[in-house]
């Protein structure tokens, strides 16, 4: 009875350990999508090459942003939302041919930015296909109003 006991404690512990040491990923696709990700924000307030960025994106958004449309976002965006002081991902949406991805941000003038990015991932390498960066505004609620007496 003690041998089996034993036996299972054993057998507990070598599996706890190995979830334990676990290397946290979100998978091959995932991280791959994150690289991109990485590269495409810190290109709209950097110097990264317009031929470096457009590697990723597939071919109907290699067609809609074109160099000179992408150097017309860049100063938009650093007009409107300035540098980016990083990111966090916020949500994943798995679809049959690829995955929507939802990072939340934090640029120099807006606190709150939601970017949207799609990719699809029927090829070896997900491949951007579309993007929206959204800055989000906390709801403040007006007091209710009391009735006159």
């Amino acid at each position: 009875m003690k041998k089996r006991i034993l036996m299972l404690l054993a057998i507990c512990m070598v599996c706890l350990s190995g979830v334990c040491l676990a290397a946290p990923s979100n998978g091959s696709v995932l991280n791959a999508e994150e690289k991109i990700v990485d590269k495409f924000i810190g290109s709209l307030s950097g110097a990264e090459e317009y031929a470096v960025i457009s590697e990723n994106f597939a071919p109907p958004l290699k067609k809609a942003l074109t160099e000179a449309k992408f150097m017309e976002l860049k100063r938009t965006v650093n007009t409107n939302l300035g540098a980016s002081k990083g990111h966090k991902l916020a949500l994943v949406q798995k679809f049959m041919d690829g995955d929507r991805i939802v990072f939340a941000g934090k640029f120099a003038k807006k606190d709150n930015v939601e970017m949207i990015f799609v990719f699809s991932t029927t090829e070896k390498q997900p491949l951007m296909l579309d993007f929206a960066l959204k800055p989000v505004e906390p709801k403040v609620e007006q007091p209710a109003a009391t009735p006159a007496e």
